[in-house]
């Protein structure tokens, strides 16, 4: 997701105009990912303040409604601990609770496609951000 991340803030220095070294301070000194990211939705709509109705932006709502959920079942992952037994493989410590997000039934299956929608979104992160650029651009929204 860090990848992603980045996507984020070269939107948000891109879209605001402002000089990296400011876009830098003002990202990074919000340590949360989802800090960041809401910076860059704040930034979003106020670029489409008089479309809200507007397809990119629609769809960037899509995109970073995705990214949130993903970025929580990643953090799920991230964050349990995890065990190796010879007969059940890799599994959850069973002395810990379980995080809620995480599929009792087979997590190395949900592991494997969380990796994939990831990856797919960081692609679609990528696709919209441009679009988001390209659409203030063309509109000199000043920021």
């Amino acid at each position: 997701m860090n990848s992603t991340q980045i996507f984020i803030f070269s939107a948000l220095m891109r879209i605001s105009k402002i000089d990296e070294a400011l876009a830098q301070a003002i990202f990074f000194s919000i340590k949360s990912d989802a800090g960041q990211r809401d910076i860059l939705t704040a930034i979003v709509n106020y670029v489409f303040r008089d479309e809200p109705g507007h397809d990119i932006f629609v769809r960037y709502q899509k995109v970073i409604s995705d990214v949130n959920k993903i970025s929580g079942e990643r953090n799920a992952f991230i964050h349990t601990i995890w065990c190796y037994g010879p007969i059940e493989g890799v599994a959850a410590d069973r002395t810990f609770p379980k995080h809620h997000r995480l599929n009792s039934q087979n997590v190395t299956e949900q592991g494997e496609k969380l990796v994939a929608n990831i990856t797919d979104t960081y692609e679609a992160v990528y696709k919209i951000t441009n679009e988001i650029v390209e659409y203030a651009s063309q509109r000199k929204v000043q920021i």
